[in-house]
């Protein structure tokens, strides 16, 4: 029963995942050699935005901002962090209604659910696609899986997921195992407290640590989570700014760029 409500609270957004193709081969390794020049046309721009409370229910005369930033917004990927959505009737969904707002159409990929509400992450697309990939982590945890064009004739993988225990982190070794040999790039947010454990996870997956990039991207001494990505030895962290938006709401932009 409850993964049948996670996936009606998912098709509530309206929304499916969009495939392309890559005409580079996003397998083979990059050179190893001295450090190369940022290259921004190669650089995927995520944008997420959060309070890294893990859970907000957005109140009703706090959408306007958080709109605004998802209408005006030009990332390669757009995330809504911490959107709950109660179980009960009426139920409202704060990451639909900024989607009304700012013309996008929506897409629910949970996190975590409780007894009153679900939690997850939204992502905002300019136009309707044709297909959904939710693969399962545990019973409420998910993650989505997209290509995304960069640029003409480049073409990555990516991956949204967020975690809010430790049994889903410990839970995640196959899954990133399958994902970082394929160079593709994982992203989300966390709770501070199980990021350590990421290593530990990928290590009795069968990964060594030379075989990825951990990045812990934004983090706050007053918050309990942290931004984090992880991909191939192919992707390589280049900057990340934030901008607030209301009260301790930030939009959070992060440039990663994938290596010749």
């Amino acid at each position: 029963m409850k993964t049948r409500e996670i996936m009606m609270i998912v098709f509530l957004s309206l929304a499916a995942l969009l495939f392309s193709c890559s005409k580079e081969d996003p397998s083979v390794d990059p050179p190893d050699n001295q450090e190369e020049e940022w290259d921004k046309n190669r650089t995927l721009e995520i944008t997420i935005i959060s309070d890294l409370s893990g859970r907000n229910t957005f109140p009703q005369d706090g959408l306007t901002d958080v709109a605004s930033a998802v209408k005006e917004n030009k990332s390669h990927l757009l995330l809504l962090d911490g959107v709950v959505v109660n179980r009960t009737a009426p139920v409202r969904h704060p990451g639909a209604e900024v989607a009304v707002q700012a013309g996008k159409v929506p897409l629910f990929v949970p996190v975590s659910v409780s007894e009153e509400s679900y939690n997850g992450t939204v992502l905002f697309y300019d136009r309707p696609v044709s297909q959904v990939q939710l693969t399962e982590i545990t019973e409420d945890c998910y993650y989505l899986q997209e290509d995304v064009t960069i640029m003409p004739g480049l073409t990555v993988k990516t991956a949204v997921v967020s975690f809010d225990s430790e049994e889903q982190v410990n839970a995640s070794g196959k899954v990133l195992k399958s994902l970082l040999p394929a160079t593709t790039l994982v992203t989300g947010t966390m709770k501070k407290e199980y990021f350590d454990l990421l290593p530990e996870v990928l290590s009795e997956a069968g990964m060594e640590e030379g075989e990825y990039e951990l990045m812990l991207i934004e983090q706050s001494k007053e918050k309990p989570y942290v931004i984090f990505a992880i991909g191939s030895k192919r992707w390589k962290f280049r900057n990340s700014s934030g901008t607030t938006l209301q009260d301790t709401m930030k939009s959070f932009l992060l440039e990663i760029e994938f290596l010749k």
